[in-house]
């Protein structure tokens, strides 16, 4: 049986021939779970080279796969959302508002705050940058 040492131990007048074998680097308890999975190392003059093919874990994304090799798909992925118009989130009182991944979709933006009709309230609701500028005597 051929063993990697680079020597000819099944005396076919070859070294090392055809030798692979399964490997993995990542962390302990992941390879097979999630996107994880297995590669395979060959045997070079007695010496197993790199792992290849393996899947190791990574940032969770929002595709309804388990990426980081915990057991959980998409879990507690949020990220920052504003579908008001462009150059308005955080001008006023617009604010963006927060998303959460649910079986590889982005959810309803919640929280967000989106422009308003201008109120004469010293507010600048319509989030323009000036306050009160639709009123007589507003201040711009």
């Amino acid at each position: 049986m051929e063993v990697c040492d680079n020597a000819d131990n099944d005396c076919d007048g070859m070294v090392d021939e055809n030798l692979t074998q399964s490997c993995y680097t990542g962390p302990t308890g992941t390879s097979g779970v999630g996107a994880c999975t297995p590669g395979t190392s060959t045997c070079s003059a007695g010496t197993w080279g790199a792992c290849v093919g393996q899947v190791l874990p990574a940032t969770e994304v929002c595709d309804n796969v388990d990426n980081d090799c915990d057991g959980m798909v998409d879990e507690g992925l949020t990220r920052s959302c504003y579908t008001g118009p462009t150059g308005t989130s955080g001008v006023g009182i617009c604010r963006p508002g927060t998303q959460s991944c649910v079986s590889a979709a982005w959810g309803r933006c919640a929280g967000e705050v989106t422009p308003a009709t201008e109120r004469c309230n010293a507010t600048d609701d319509d989030c323009d940058g000036a306050v009160d500028e639709d009123f007589l005597g507003g201040v711009a």
